[in-house]
């Protein structure tokens, strides 16, 4: 590195930067905190087994920063196809759906880096929704990946 060179600095959003909602704030810190006790569990079993201070096990724990968001939100509409009409129409089987699609994720900043460890689509039902998707919550896609810091606290 040359000598009085201007450090780079980076402009790309990171995951900290999308916005909040309130679910994803209740999630955030709900996970924040099993984490921190996961954590504080782990260091101390660390520093008592290889006799170090309790700050540097907490420092040898690989552990980057949990941000969970909310990342979609919108409402949308099923339409009820031909055959499905005709199959239930003794039933009495509504034309469309309405119902709201959510997508969560989970990151963790790896190294600097923010990584998507979780994803979920749902589709929400409410109770204005005729049956059989009355006030029904439908997990539409869900998605993990193995990269999460500490290993030990993979699912």
């Amino acid at each position: 590195k040359k000598k009085n060179a201007m450090e780079g600095t980076s402009t790309t959003p990171m995951a900290e930067d999308l916005p909040r909602t309130k679910l994803s704030e209740h999630l955030e810190n709900h996970v924040r905190v099993k984490v921190d006790e996961y954590l504080e569990s782990a260091a101390k079993a660390k520093a008592e087994a290889e006799n170090i201070t309790m700050e540097q096990a907490v420092k040898e724990i690989d552990a980057g920063q949990i941000t969970i968001r909310q990342v979609t939100s919108m409402d949308r509409k099923l339409e009820v196809r031909e055959r499905m009409k005709r199959r239930y129409a003794f039933k009495n089987y509504p034309s469309e759906f309405t119902f709201r699609c959510k997508c969560i994720t989970v990151f963790q900043n790896l190294d600097g880096v923010d990584v998507i460890l979780f994803g979920l689509y749902v589709y929400e039902h409410d109770e204005k929704n005729p049956a059989p998707n009355t006030r029904a919550v439908y997990v539409s896609y869900l998605d993990s990946v193995h990269f999460m810091r500490p290993r030990k606290m993979r699912t």
